[in-house]
C-alpha cells in the first residue's frame, strides 16, 4: 500500500504583504529584496571581485535601473563600448534625500596589469530623490575606452545616500583625462560620509568606436600587444572567478 503525504496549507509560503502606508521607496526596497535581486548581485560582485576592487562589500537596498538607449545594464553582462558612448539613463526611487552616482573602469589601462585604476568615468552629487538633473556635475561622462588587446575591463557603477550636502568642486570636463586616474571610490566613500545604497556592473572591451573617445579627450589611442603572444604568463587576466569569470567574456 503506497503511503499518502498532505501538505498542510500553513507550510505554504504566500507572498509577503507590502504595507502600503510605506513610501515608496521602501515598498521597492522590499519587492527588491523579495525578489532575491539583491543576494544575486551581491554574489556576483563577490565573485568578480568588485566589492575588493570598488567599494566595501555591502547589500544593495536600492533597485537602480541603468540603461544606455535601449540597452539595460543587466548586472555582470557586456555592453559594447559603442553603445555606452554616450551618457546613461538612470532610474531610481529614494527617499527624499541627497545621492551620489560613481562611475569607474576598475581594470584600467589594462586588465592584465591596471596600473592607473580607477578610471573615473562619471560622478555626480547631490541628487536629489531619483531626479539626476538636480545633481552637481563634478565630473562629465567619458565612456568605457579599453585600450586594444586589454581584455574585458569591469565597469563599476555605484548609487550611495549622502549624509549631508556636498560642496560642488571644479568639473572634469568630458574633454580629458587628466583628474580621472587612480580614483578611489572606496576612499572617496569614506571621507564623505557616504552610505553605499545600490552597485552594478558590466564588462567592455576595445571596438572601434573607442578611438574616437581617445580623440574626444586629446590623446592618441593606447594599444597592448596581445600578452598571449608575448609568453609572458599574462594570459589569464587577474579577475578570477568561478563559474561566472568567463560567463561574459
Amino acid at each position: 500500500m503506497r503511503a499518502v503525504f498532505h501538505i498542510s496549507r500553513r507550510f505554504i509560503a504566500a507572498p509577503r504583504p507590502f504595507k502600503t502606508s510605506a513610501p515608496d521607496w521602501i515598498l521597492r526596497g522590499e519587492q527588491f529584496h523579495f525578489t532575491g535581486a539583491d543576494r544575486y548581485i551581491r554574489k556576483l560582485c563577490d565573485d568578480r571581485l568588485v566589492f575588493r576592487d570598488f567599494v566595501p562589500r555591502f547589500t544593495p537596498i536600492i533597485d537602480a535601473r541603468v540603461s544606455f538607449g535601449s540597452t539595460k545594464l543587466i548586472c555582470g553582462s557586456a555592453i559594447d563600448a559603442e553603445i555606452t558612448a554616450s551618457q546613461p539613463d538612470l532610474k531610481f526611487h529614494g527617499p527624499d534625500a541627497l545621492f551620489t552616482v560613481v562611475m569607474t573602469d576598475l581594470d584600467y589601462p589594462s586588465n592584465y596589469r591596471p596600473a592607473e585604476s580607477e578610471l573615473l568615468l562619471w560622478k555626480v552629487c547631490n541628487i536629489r530623490g531619483g531626479d539626476l538633473s538636480t545633481g552637481d556635475v563634478s565630473c562629465e561622462y567619458v565612456g568605457p575606452c579599453p585600450p586594444e588587446n586589454s581584455g574585458s575591463h569591469r565597469i563599476g557603477f555605484l548609487l550611495a545616500r549622502q549624509t549631508e550636502k556636498l560642496e560642488p568642486t571644479a568639473v572634469i570636463p568630458a574633454t580629458t583625462l587628466k583628474g580621472r586616474k587612480g580614483f578611489n571610490t572606496t576612499q572617496f566613500v569614506v571621507e564623505n560620509k557616504l552610505v553605499p545604497t545600490s552597485v552594478l556592473f558590466f564588462q567592455s572591451k576595445f571596438d572601434q568606436s573607442v578611438n574616437d573617445i581617445y580623440a574626444q579627450v586629446g590623446v592618441s589611442s593606447p594599444s597592448y600587444i596581445d600578452p598571449k603572444k608575448l609568453n609572458l604568463g599574462l594570459e589569464k587576466p587577474r579577475v578570477v572567478g568561478s563559474r561566472y569569470r568567463n560567463q561574459h567574456l
